[in-house]
């Protein structure tokens, strides 16, 4: 079992999570800084997610931006950026001030 790690909470992030989970790997959405309240309103109902017009299983663990560093600190197997073309700059700038003093894995 992986542990695969998505950043974004919208429709490309929560799709692709569904076969990460249904392949045993442990599966985590992180929502960008954008996303609290999408987070938030997705608890509130069920995990409905509203462009899938679905439930998110609760083997897919999504948390807010709070957690954002915490969990890319962790031990990844692989990292998955479901974000919009306009959010690379950020993502990569959050990556960079995450991983900057890390070592490489080997």
């Amino acid at each position: 079992m992986s542990k695969i790690v998505i950043i974004g909470a919208g429709a490309m992030g929560s799709a692709f999570a569904f076969p990460c989970l249904d392949n045993n790997h442990d599966t985590t959405i992180v929502g960008t800084h954008l996303e609290d309240k999408f987070i938030y309103e997705l608890e509130k109902n069920n995990n409905l997610h509203p462009a899938l017009k679905t439930n998110i299983p609760k083997g897919i663990n999504i948390s807010k931006f709070e957690k954002f560093d915490a969990i890319l600190k962790s031990k990844i197997d692989l990292l998955v950026l479901a974000i919009s073309s306009k959010g690379i700059g950020w993502v990569a700038e959050q990556l960079y001030r995450i991983y900057k003093d890390s070592e490489p894995p080997p």
